[in-house]
């Protein structure tokens, strides 16, 4: 098993250098086939000419054997609850729960957050001159125990610890990832001053080398 979870990228920016060089470091090929699940309504433009800047064979999913050539597999950001819905429809959530264990599963944002118990999420978030984005709690696969936030250092995001009910919580900011195995968990912050937080047993931590295993005992199932 490999995951690579991704809290936010703006991929006309070219963001995440580090965080792209590490994932395709980690299939120990020359050219791996990366495969985009493209999930937003947003053009794909400015994907292609981020995966250009690095050697891979880059291909946009079109149908489900095309899981199967890949050795990456990364799911964009987009709308998460229609992503779910949509990826039980068709049959790729069962297909990419096939493959967890012979590929690199990749996800940005929606991508990321779709694998845990419930997601924090602005799908049906209204700006409200009083009280600002009106976030929810929605329900993931649940492969990962606990909850999580992506895109953690914009607004209306503080609400997220306060609703956790004493269950896991993770805020992932924008350019930061975690590195998800059988028996190990890091992290890359792809921004200065960014940070990967997590809460549990009322307590919260930024996350670092000395806590890291503490998270990675937690959200295994």
């Amino acid at each position: 098993m490999n995951f690579v979870l991704i809290g936010g990228c703006n991929f006309s920016n070219k963001e995440n250098k580090l965080i792209h060089s590490k994932i395709i470091e980690l299939s120990k090929k020359a050219k791996p086939r990366l495969l985009y699940i493209h999930v937003s309504s947003k053009k794909i433009d400015d994907i292609i000419k981020t995966f250009n800047d690095f050697d891979v064979d880059l291909k946009i999913y079109e149908k489900l054997s095309d899981v199967d050539n890949a050795d990456i597999i990364y799911i964009g950001g987009g709308n998460t609850e229609e992503t779910i819905i949509n990826f039980k429809k068709n049959g790729l959530m069962d297909k990419l729960i096939s493959v967890i264990d012979t590929k690199i599963i990749c996800g940005v944002s929606a991508g990321a957050i779709l694998w845990f118990e419930k997601f924090y999420s602005d799908t049906y978030a209204y700006i409200d001159n009083s009280y600002g984005y009106n976030f929810k709690l929605l329900d993931g696969i649940g492969y990962f125990k606990g909850y999580i936030s992506p895109h953690f250092n914009e607004p209306g995001k503080e609400a997220f610890f306060d609703e956790l009910d004493n269950n896991l919580g993770i805020g992932l900011e924008n350019n930061t990832a975690l590195f998800i195995s059988d028996n190990s968990i890091d992290y890359i912050l792809d921004r200065p001053k960014s940070a990967i937080y997590f809460y549990l047993d009322k307590k919260l931590y930024v996350l670092n080398d000395s806590n890291k295993e503490i998270l990675l005992k937690e959200i295994r199932k």
